[in-house]
């Protein structure tokens, strides 16, 4: 069984303070809601072998904290630039190549292709996917044209 995390990066700062997008990291709000997300993952033993993030500040921030929170090692987060801003092939593609070598792998990224992603992986329609969401998806086969099931969603 393969299980597919898909997580927004938490709420981050205002875009006019930073020269560009990439450079946004999380404000205390934010944090807070990535520490909670982490701890409910955590209770529901819900926790993959293998995080991939964005490495925009905000989504790098997010991956860390989660890895701490959950016990894996923050150093090992995979970190793939075609993440930011990223596309919905290419987030298809990711899954993929990386759940080849982990059965339980973390995504961290960005709206609205983490949304459009979710959508097109199950039946069932998750309305929005606010920062520090989390939706999480298994399937039997590493096929990502099937439905897959929605084992947990996070939407706080």
């Amino acid at each position: 069984m393969k299980t597919i995390f898909l997580v927004r990066h938490g709420k981050a700062d205002e875009p006019w303070d930073y020269e560009s997008d990439f450079e946004r990291p999380l404000i205390r709000k934010g944090k807070l809601a990535v520490i909670e997300l982490g701890k409910v993952l955590r209770k529901e033993a819900l926790i993959p072998e293998l995080i991939v993030a964005s490495p925009a500040l905000r989504t790098a921030q997010t991956a860390r904290l989660l890895a701490e929170i959950l016990g894996l090692d923050p150093d090992e987060i995979c970190y793939e630039a075609g993440l930011y801003p990223g596309s919905l092939p290419h987030y298809r593609e990711s899954i993929l190549k990386w759940s080849a070598e982990a059965n339980g792998v973390m995504l961290v990224g960005h709206n609205p292709i983490l949304e459009q992603l979710a959508a097109g992986l199950s039946n069932y329609r998750i309305s929005g996917l606010p920062t520090s969401g989390c939706a999480v998806f298994e399937w039997s086969e590493l096929l990502l044209h099937e439905q897959c099931s929605l084992r947990f969603h996070y939407l706080k």
